[in-house]
C-alpha cells in the first residue's frame, strides 16, 4: 500500500467530536435558506448556438448506434430489423450446440458439487427433482406434506433419501434422530 492511501483513512468521529461539531454549526443559517422558487437551472432559458448545434448534428452522424441509445426507432426501422433477423438461418446442428452451451444442468455444469453441496443446495435439487413436498401425502400421519425430510441425516445426494413429511411429523422425525 502506498503512502498516499494511508492519508485517505481516518478513525470514526467520536460523541464529543460531533457534539462540537453541532454546536459550531449552532445558529448559522443554511446557504440555500429561503430561495425556494427563486433559483434555477443554470441554463434555463439559454439558446445554444449555431456551433454548438452543428457539432451535435456532425457527431449524430458519426455515431448514428449511439443516438438511438434510449430513443424509440421508427416503425419502418423496426420492420426492417425484424425481417432481417427473421432472415438468419440457423442449422438443426448449431442451434443444438447453442442449447447444449446454454443449459448445461446437473454434472455438465462447471459448478456442480457433487455430495459437496450444502443443505440449501441439496434441497432444492431434490425439489427440482421430485417437485414441491405439498404434492405428496405425509409418509407418516397421511396429511399433506409440507417438507422434504432426509431419511439418514447423512445429506448425500440421493433422491430415495428424502420423504415427504408435514411439518409436524418433520420436526418430531428430526428431534428423535438427533
Amino acid at each position: 500500500m502506498s503512502s498516499l492511501g494511508k492519508h485517505w483513512k481516518r478513525e470514526p468521529f467520536t460523541k464529543t467530536h460531533l457534539q462540537r461539531l453541532s454546536e459550531s454549526h449552532m445558529g448559522q443559517i443554511a446557504w440555500n435558506k429561503g430561495t425556494k422558487g427563486i433559483m434555477k437551472a443554470w441554463n434555463k432559458d439559454k439558446k445554444l448556438s449555431k456551433e454548438h448545434k452543428k457539432a451535435l448534428r456532425e457527431a449524430k452522424l458519426k455515431n448514428p448506434v449511439r443516438y438511438w441509445l434510449n430513443r424509440k426507432r421508427p416503425l419502418k426501422t423496426r420492420k426492417k430489423i425484424s425481417l432481417s433477423l427473421k432472415k438468419l438461418e440457423r442449422s438443426d446442428e448449431l442451434m443444438k450446440k447453442i442449447l447444449e452451451n446454454l443449459c448445461r444442468k446437473g454434472e455438465k455444469n462447471h459448478k456442480w458439487m457433487g455430495d459437496n453441496v450444502g443443505y440449501l443446495g441439496l434441497h432444492s435439487w431434490v425439489k427440482r427433482q421430485k417437485g414441491k413436498a405439498s404434492n405428496y401425502k405425509c409418509e407418516h400421519c397421511g396429511r399433506q406434506a409440507g417438507d422434504w425430510s432426509n431419511i439418514d441425516h447423512n445429506y448425500y445426494r440421493d433422491i430415495n433419501d428424502f420423504v415427504a413429511l408435514c411439518h409436524s411429523c418433520h420436526k418430531k422425525y428430526d428431534l428423535a434422530n438427533l
